[in-house]
């Protein structure tokens, strides 16, 4: 299907995503949330009080799904305390699964500017994306500071964008 007839409108009826393969995240109740996995080129958005554990969510993710190359962005914490969350999720360096926590299938980035985010992930094509969080990050197109409401409605359509274009899932 070419890039010009997916954006015409199709009959429901003529739609088929059989073919469409949802990706396990490797925790049960997460994938049941998301419908039975999450659908590559889809953008979810993890909300909730602070500290309630969104982050220690997210990276328990690609932790308990060793086969699925993943971008960890970050723009609160620093690599090394994402490390040691990592360390504390696995419960003395073993993943819930069993295995080390010292993953080959997650790369971190600590980085803000979205433009620099979405050009790494780009020229990467991981598997799957996560950003932590998307308050923290910011379109240097835009004047407003991080936080802004415009930032975060703009940052938040560049990864849509992005996941929609690559097919890669982000979170």
């Amino acid at each position: 299907v070419s890039r010009k007839d997916e954006r015409k409108p199709l009959r429901l009826k003529e739609i088929d995503y059989s073919k469409e393969d949802r990706i396990s995240l490797g925790m049960p109740e997460v994938d049941r949330l998301l419908g039975g996995g999450i659908v590559p080129g889809s953008l979810v958005l993890v909300g909730g009080e602070p500290g309630i554990g969104k982050s220690t969510l997210s990276l328990q993710i690609p932790l308990c799904c060793p086969s699925l190359g993943t971008l960890y962005v970050t723009g609160e914490e620093s690599a090394r305390q994402v490390k040691m969350r990592a360390d504390r999720l696995s419960s003395g360096g073993k993943r819930p699964g069993g295995q080390a926590a010292d993953a080959d299938n997650v790369d971190i980035l600590c980085e803000t500017n979205i433009d620099n985010i979405i050009e790494e992930a780009a020229a990467n094509r991981p598997e799957l994306m996560i950003v932590d969080s998307v308050q923290t990050m910011y379109a240097s197109s835009m004047e407003s500071t991080p936080c802004s409401p415009g930032q975060i409605k703009e940052v938040g359509a560049m990864l849509l964008r992005f996941a929609k274009e690559s097919g890669g899932p982000v979170i």
